[in-house]
């Protein structure tokens, strides 16, 4: 009798381990494709609809190779980032990182350098997404809306998402990705059969080395998710495994999108459009004339839709990304004992500061862009380059080397020479 009761206890300490366990998995499982919809999110913006105007000069091929090299760079910052978090212990911004191994002033560059490019991003993302809402109103229901009114709507809606609570946040955000990446499939299934990718494409179709200097910064921001890399290291729990597999695949999918829309985009332009390809390789055509030219292709005012549609809820997941970096650096940063009014206040700086400066500086989309490159490779690449190579592999315990990092930071020097070119020239 008693041997049977210890084969039932047996039996039943088993199921309880196998359902533990069970539970656990899938714990990890909502926490990886949280963290991997964020960062992809956050990394596809609505400047992918400008690559293929960009990178007309440089050919498929061209074009292709360096967006797969930008993609590398971004990578593996995000991974020497995730070595520093994991070894501090916290998720900790990169300002915090810099001021403990680098000293005060590289933790002031950082501090200034951080705030400054998340403020620039929520800017651009808040003017852009004014001025696409109150396009698709005027022009599907023939209804002219004030843009600050719709500011302030679209911030004061952001906010709930991003200040009450990360599960909400989450669930938000992987609403509005899937929405986002259904239309884009959608677009590229209507402009499949029209895609044709000609050899004369193929090639660099610019001999000056100009075209590299605007692409180069221009793919480099292109994959900027690392703001919010802090808050994805809370998330995941600090398990190392998660993360890695979340920015790998948080950051290839862009990369794929980005090659078939850039592909697919240039080709149809080349073939049904042979003009405004001339104009996109000697950078003469705005995005405007870009889609109107895809747009005549399809003969149906359904892509223009769908083109807005799409880059919304591009700059929606954007800036939620961005947004709860943010939203998590002044929470660090205030010594408020009460969360509540922690919480309050680090959301209005987050989200009332971009705010007020979009309501005074209008129409700053494109031009606030150009900045955040800048800004970026400063706390994306170079601080925590300079930190991980201070430390060492040993301490971190990392499976990266010096030679790779010193690669990398390296990139991040380049990327800086290439954006001040670009202003300067």
């Amino acid at each position: 009798m008693s041997k049977s009761k210890n084969v039932l206890h047996f039996i039943n300490n088993e199921e309880e381990s196998l359902s533990i366990k069970s539970s656990q998995e899938n714990a990890q499982q909502k926490k990886f494709w949280g963290a991997l919809l964020v960062i992809a999110g956050t990394t596809i913006g609505a400047g992918m609809l400008s690559l293929p105007m960009s990178v007309a000069a440089l050919g498929i091929l061209g074009g292709s190779a360096l967006l797969v090299a930008m993609w590398f760079v971004m990578y593996v910052a995000a991974l020497i980032a995730v070595d520093l978090n994991l070894h501090i212990g916290v998720g900790s911004s990169i300002a915090k990182l810099s001021n403990l191994y680098l000293g005060k002033i590289p933790g002031y560059i950082a501090s200034i350098a951080l705030v400054l490019m998340l403020n620039s991003l929520l800017v651009a993302y808040t003017s852009g997404a004014s001025s696409l809402i109150q396009n698709l109103v005027t022009s599907h229901a023939n209804i002219t809306l004030n843009e600050h009114s719709i500011m302030i709507v679209f911030v004061i809606l952001m906010s709930a998402l991003v200040c009450i609570d990360m599960k909400v946040l989450d669930a938000g955000n992987r609403i509005f990705f899937a929405i986002m990446i259904g239309v884009f499939i959608a677009m590229m299934i209507v402009l499949f059969p029209k895609i044709h990718i000609s050899s004369e494409m193929l090639p660099v179709q610019h001999t000056s080395f100009s075209p590299w200097f605007i692409a180069i910064p221009l793919f480099f921001t292109s994959f900027g998710f690392h703001g919010s890399i802090p808050s994805m290291v809370q998330y995941c729990k600090k398990q190392p495994l998660i993360l890695k597999r979340a920015f790998f695949w948080g950051t290839l999918i862009p990369l794929l999108t980005y090659i078939v829309w850039m592909i697919g985009g240039l080709s149809i332009v080349y073939v049904n459009n042979p003009l405004v390809f001339e104009l996109l390789v000697n950078g003469n055509a705005d995005l405007g004339v870009f889609v109107s030219a895809l747009s005549q292709v399809i003969d149906t005012n359904w892509l223009q839709s769908s083109s807005w549609i799409f880059s919304l809820l591009a700059i929606i997941t954007s800036f939620l990304g961005v947004a709860i970096g943010l939203f998590d650096y002044y929470r660090e940063h205030i010594s408020i004992t009460s969360p509540a009014k922690k919480r309050f206040i680090s959301g209005f700086l987050a989200l009332g500061v971009p705010l007020a400066l979009t309501l005074i500086a209008e129409k700053t989309f494109l031009k606030v862009l150009g900045f955040a490159g800048i800004f970026l490779s400063i706390i994306a690449v170079g601080l925590p380059c300079l930190i991980w190579l201070r430390l060492g592999k040993q301490k971190l315990s990392s499976s990266l080397n010096q030679q790779l990092v010193m690669l990398i930071l390296a990139v991040g020097i380049c990327v800086i020479v290439c954006e001040i070119y670009n202003l300067c020239f």
